[in-house]
């Protein structure tokens, strides 16, 4: 069964909702700076593992205080806000979150001394993606034919899979 593809009302937006909860008291609201941008920014809101102080050379975990679940056949890939690294802190990206992930944990390596995050900090961008499922197969053998957008050929392993004949090619040296 293949998922519809989700439809676009007439405002302009996807037909199935993001669902977001706050699951902490300084949480912010994801926003654009531009209506036109295709990413919402996210707020660091608290440092995860009651830490007070940020460690250089290590990955440093903050919350963004929300539970997110994208509209139906999207997902969300993060990213870092460029102004991360001015402020000596890297996030190694892309962090997936689906309609399974919920409340999730950012982590962002400090990689040099200095003024740790005063928080709130706008450190994340939220792009929206289209989900599209696949259909995997389990096989003994895979033999692909000479077209490689036609479809593959399945055997069992009592079956020889046919024999492709070697290209000839000129080399020159």
């Amino acid at each position: 069964m293949m998922n519809k593809t989700p439809q676009i009302t007439s405002t302009g937006y996807v037909e199935s909702p993001t669902i977001l909860i706050k699951t902490h008291q300084a949480a912010e609201q994801p926003r654009k700076d531009d209506p036109e941008s295709v990413s919402h920014i996210l707020t660091l809101c608290e440092r995860m593992g009651n830490r007070a102080e940020d460690d250089v050379g290590l990955i440093n975990e903050f919350g963004v205080g929300l539970t997110l679940m994208p509209p139906k056949g999207y997902y969300y890939e993060l990213y870092g806000h460029p102004s991360l690294l001015k402020h000596g802190y890297s996030f190694e990206g892309p962090f997936i979150v689906d309609r399974t992930t919920g409340t999730f944990v950012v982590s962002l390596l400090k990689f040099k001394d200095g003024e740790d995050l005063e928080l709130p900090f706008e450190a994340i961008l939220m792009v929206p993606k289209p989900y599209f499922p696949i259909h995997i197969v389990t096989t003994q053998k895979f033999v692909p034919k000479d077209d490689e957008f036609a479809q593959p050929q399945y055997v069992t392993p009592t079956q020889q899979p046919q024999k492709l004949g070697k290209k000839k090619t000129n080399t020159y040296y």
